[in-house]
């Protein structure tokens, strides 16, 4: 694996933009039907595989909007996932790369409810535009040098920056 160095830095860009807490989210926002929207892989369109990839999806939207991974630990989180399929309000299937996919909505209003109930945080729908600088030691003969990991490069690392970006929302 490569060792990472240095991580330049990063710079949110949009300065006005604040995490929620608590406070209403966005209403009817093409962000906020991302956010609330997740995309699993399934083996198969049944109904124990719907259960499954539902309760896989009402979790990855709880982090998306509390902006956290802690608010899984909570036990009455963890009783509603076991309910997942009653918060889905659109679902269908699709397929990508020969994969299967289950694509779930949830409902909003319940899922921020059940935040507020365990008394965590709320994101809005509005979430910033980030810039990462990432940097690579390189090896060049006697010397060595860092050199910018750039977007279009198709280095590794990117694929799970972007993933993780995505998890979250951003």
């Amino acid at each position: 694996m490569l060792m990472l160095t240095a991580l330049v830095g990063l710079v949110i860009i949009n300065a006005s933009w604040q995490p929620a807490y608590a406070q209403a989210v966005v209403n009817n926002s093409d962000s906020m039907q991302q956010l609330l929207t997740s995309r699993i892989e399934v083996s198969a369109q049944t109904r124990a595989e719907r259960l499954r990839a539902a309760q896989i999806g009402f979790s990855e939207v709880l982090v998306r909007l509390a902006g956290h991974v802690d608010v899984l630990e909570f036990e009455q989180v963890q009783a509603e996932r076991r309910k997942a399929s009653d918060y889905v309000i659109q679902y269908s299937y699709s397929r990508a790369q020969g994969k299967l996919y289950l694509v779930a909505t949830f409902n909003r209003d319940r899922m921020v409810q059940l935040l507020r109930e365990v008394g965590s945080s709320v994101w809005s729908g509005q979430r910033p535009t980030i810039m990462l600088w990432l940097a690579e030691p390189t090896a060049a003969g006697a010397r060595s040098s860092t050199q910018l990991i750039a977007r279009d490069s198709g280095h590794e690392l990117l694929a799970g920056i972007t993933e993780q970006a995505a998890t979250r929302g951003l």
